[in-house]
């Protein structure tokens, strides 16, 4: 059949159906077949000879009578619902039996080679490597996302000022690092290393699908080699909280005068956020480096 006159069957079936929903008594063509079924029916109809002006006065366009109408949904159902009888399977002859054929022992199969140097192996990890801090000698994890080095490990550099071990334990410094105010996060990055931007933040949910996917993917474990940290923050009044439930990293964009962006990675909630609060709150530090061309 054309494909015009199907794309009209489509049509004249919905308009059937539309011309049924006026009747209670016809909401059962809705019910008796479905709309491809429907469709095939009609080009079985037109198939066996019968005009498109009974097509149209069953589909209501050239008739508004009820009685029609129920009369051919009646005769769709009589003639068309009725599943075919299937015909009687012939019956085959024996096969003769085939003869067993002898097979050799199978041969080991040979064991995958380890790569060789030469041969690039697929990773998660984006680049990895591992920088020095020339001023204490203190070596860090770093990897490459979104066109910059991270640092994946918290800054633990000793400012002077400003700068503190979360409930002042060095102990803990050895895996959180430092808790920093935002003025000494700023000057703690090494040479050649600064604090990340708001913008640079942000573009890491971008890349892994939200904040939760962020969160997944950058926290410690996760598939990036960020391993961020819960390390916790310190107060402006001068206590300690949330170690293990919250990780606070300061960007580097004020938001006005006083306070400054940061993100903080929730631990119950496992996701990614951002938020602004005064630049004397203690966070934790992870610095970048533009990726020299």
């Amino acid at each position: 059949m054309p494909e015009n006159s199907i794309v009209q069957l489509n049509t004249k079936i919905l308009r059937l159906d539309a011309y049924a929903e006026q009747f209670p008594a016809a909401e059962n063509i809705s019910q008796a077949l479905g709309l491809g079924e429907r469709l095939e029916y009609m080009r079985e109809f037109l198939q066996a000879g019968d005009s498109l002006f009974r097509l149209r006065s069953f589909a209501g366009k050239d008739t508004p009578f009820r009685e029609q109408a129920l009369e051919r949904i009646e005769e769709l159902k009589k003639d068309f619902a009725q599943p075919a009888e299937s015909e009687p399977e012939e019956p085959q002859a024996p096969q003769p039996k085939k003869k067993q054929i002898q097979r050799k022992p199978s041969q080991p199969k040979p064991q995958p080679q380890p790569l060789s140097s030469s041969t690039p192996k697929l990773s998660l990890l984006e680049h990895s490597n591992t920088f020095t801090d020339s001023r204490d000698g203190q070596a860090y994890r770093t990897v490459e996302l979104n066109g910059l080095r991270w640092m994946a490990q918290n800054l633990n550099y000793d400012v002077g000022e400003d700068c503190w071990f979360y409930t002042d334990d060095p102990k803990k410094g050895e895996k959180y690092g430092r808790l920093y105010t935002w003025e000494a996060a700023l000057k703690a990055c090494p040479p050649g290393w600064r604090l990340p931007t708001d913008r640079e933040w942000s573009a890491l949910p971008d890349k892994y699908g939200g904040a939760e996917g962020a969160y997944k993917a950058l926290i410690e474990g996760g598939s990036t080699g960020f391993s961020a940290l819960l390390g916790g923050s310190r107060n402006t009044d001068g206590g300690f909280s949330h170690l293990g439930n919250y990780g606070r990293y300061w960007s580097a964009t004020e938001n006005g005068s006083g306070d400054a962006w940061y993100y903080y990675y929730y631990g119950h909630g496992r996701k990614l956020l951002r938020d602004n609060l005064s630049k004397t709150w203690g966070f934790s530090c992870r610095c970048v480096q533009d990726l020299t061309i």
